[in-house]
């Protein structure tokens, strides 16, 4: 599966199973380093970084996801939307307790 194919999974079991959140591509072919993806939900910011199976940050990547948890944004890899789904019930959950 393309890595386009896996961002648009994302933000369509985004969209359909968190409504209140907001999704939104943060990358493109001219911003190396960012994140693919940027969701803001309840009050959390989460950035996604969407790889195929088996594939790594490269070293820019990395750094850049360091700088962002250091700044306090929550960021994950995520090969598949089940992926980015786990990581807000974690911030659904961590709201209300």
């Amino acid at each position: 599966m393309k890595e386009s194919a896996i961002v648009r999974a994302i933000i369509t079991a985004v969209c359909a199973n968190y409504p209140e959140a907001w999704c939104g591509k943060l990358a493109d072919r001219h911003t190396r380093g960012l994140p693919d993806l940027v969701i803001v939900f309840r009050g959390y910011v989460l950035f996604v970084e969407v790889k195929r199976p088996g594939r790594k940050l490269r070293p820019l990547q990395a750094a850049v996801a360091s700088s962002l948890r250091r700044a306090g944004g929550n960021f994950v890899v995520a090969s598949k939307a089940a992926d980015v789904r786990n990581e807000l019930e974690k911030i659904k959950y961590a709201r209300t307790v």
